[in-house]
């Protein structure tokens, strides 16, 4: 009876094992890992862009695309469920008329083309609301940002903002992949098989590069191991959330994935491309930006297995 939920448990778990991918860099030299590092952040700006866009996004906008839908069948469902009140309606009306009053029918004399202000609701434009959703996720992160960069002024030694950034970002991306999979759980056992390999790889290339990035920030191997792993495990949580709520609260995860595709967003402009702009020491401008390609067409390839 629980097997579903054993299995998306199992997923979220390996999902947040992927983040202990650090380990493979313990071995590593310094200068090695220096160049490693800077490379990595390249491809985590790309794999975070085309995440944001190839797949949030799109994900965001199909939500919002099929919610009129189902809120009319919804109301159509209803509306065969009560023939007994329709048929006392029909006799309330037929006995008003026969009093002369009269029956009046806002909808029908509205002019044609014109319906009451819920149907407008249902049928307006859903790309507006993924949009102001997509600014709010971008304006917190830069709230966030300037928050942290106002204490850190003028601090050395302090670990820069975008590693805070990072646990952030990285945190609600593996709470939303953990309610993807727990919702995948839901439908049948093979479709969460198959949502959490696209996970898996997906999670790869952004968990090596938020590695990547915390080292640079100024976190030691080991701490920023910890952090990344302490993050990864909010993918149980996802699970645990969708398991219990994703049935009767469709409205969440269409309301955080825009804002974590806008976060994502303002983390690669803002925080990871202007290091990869900065650094002198590390590889050319031109093999930084083929790693950003890379995690951009990386992301891409997804597409063919989602």
């Amino acid at each position: 009876m629980y097997e579903f939920a054993i299995y998306a448990f199992l997923s979220a778990i390996a999902v947040s094992a992927i983040s202990l991918i650090g380990i493979a860099s313990f071995s590593m030299s310094p200068n090695r890992l220096h160049k490693t590092t800077n490379l990595l952040v390249s491809l985590a700006a790309g794999a975070m862009l085309g995440n944001a866009l190839l797949h949030l996004l799109p994900h965001s906008l199909e939500h919002a695309s099929e919610r009129p839908a189902i809120v009319q069948q919804h109301a159509h469902s209803a509306h065969e469920r009560a023939p007994d009140h329709e048929k006392h309606e029909e006799h309330h009306d037929h006995d008003a008329t026969r009093h002369g009053e009269e029956n009046h029918d806002p909808d029908h004399d509205a002019p044609h083309g014109q319906v009451k202000s819920d149907s407008h609701d249902e049928h307006g434009h859903p790309g507006l609301g993924i949009a102001a959703l997509i600014l709010a996720g971008l304006l917190s992160m830069m709230a966030f940002d300037f928050a942290l960069l106002s204490r850190t002024h003028g601090k050395s030694n302090s670990v820069k903002p975008a590693a805070y950034l990072v646990l952030l970002t990285d945190g609600l991306e593996n709470f939303l992949d953990g309610l993807v999979i727990g919702t995948a759980y839901l439908v049948s056992i093979p479709l969460g098989v198959a949502t959490t390999i696209a996970v898996l790889v997906h999670e790869i290339p952004i968990e090596m590069g938020d590695f990547a990035v915390l080292i640079k920030s100024g976190f030691s191997k080991k701490k920023a191991l910890l952090l990344n792993f302490l993050s990864g495990l909010l993918s149980i949580a996802g699970v645990a959330v969708a398991l219990y709520a994703a049935s009767f609260v469709p409205t969440f995860a269409s309301i955080v994935t825009p804002m974590a595709a806008g976060a994502f967003i303002y983390l690669a402009g803002s925080a990871l491309i202007p290091q990869i702009r900065e650094d002198r020491d590390g590889p050319s401008k031109l093999t930084s930006f083929a790693m950003i390609l890379v995690g951009v067409a990386i992301m891409a390839l997804l597409l063919l297995i989602e």
